[in-house]
């Protein structure tokens, strides 16, 4: 993998597809052509400096010369982003119980605090207000 200078203080990378056992998982709920793209999106995903739109992603993953292309990968991997997610979740499980005879799950259902101004809903909680059906102000949290 080399490091190639971009101009404006950016870096591309100029390589093959970075090598990781996840990703053709994660690139399997794609269509094959776009794999070898998945893969340098989320390395672009990462290394994006700044703000983070696709087209930062897109940049930094050294390929801008495949914008339509890249950004389509990305439109059809939020389409099917369900999908990624649960194969994700079943690549870590599956190396956090390699070789063990048993899996805890733990539930944290504590409750959240009822009074004071750190309490939800309270002083200090970002909410939005907005008049109800009836005209009456009702929070609603974004």
């Amino acid at each position: 993998m080399a490091l190639v200078p971009e101009g404006r203080g950016q870096t591309i990378i100029a390589a093959a597809a970075p090598s990781c056992h996840w990703f053709p998982a994660l690139a399997a709920a794609l269509d094959p052509r776009s794999a070898t793209r998945l893969a340098w999106l989320f390395v672009g995903a990462v290394l994006a400096r700044g703000r983070r739109p696709v087209t930062s992603w897109i940049r930094a993953a050294g390929l801008s010369n495949e914008f339509r292309p890249g950004y389509a990968t990305v439109s059809a991997a939020g389409a099917r982003a369900d999908s990624i997610a649960a194969r994700l979740l079943y690549e870590v499980v599956q190396l956090l119980v390699a070789g063990a005879t048993r899996l805890t799950l733990v539930l944290d259902d504590t409750p959240t605090e009822r009074y004071g101004p750190k309490a939800q809903g309270g002083p200090g909680d970002e909410l939005s207000w907005r008049a109800g059906p009836t005209g009456h102000d009702q929070r609603t949290s974004r």
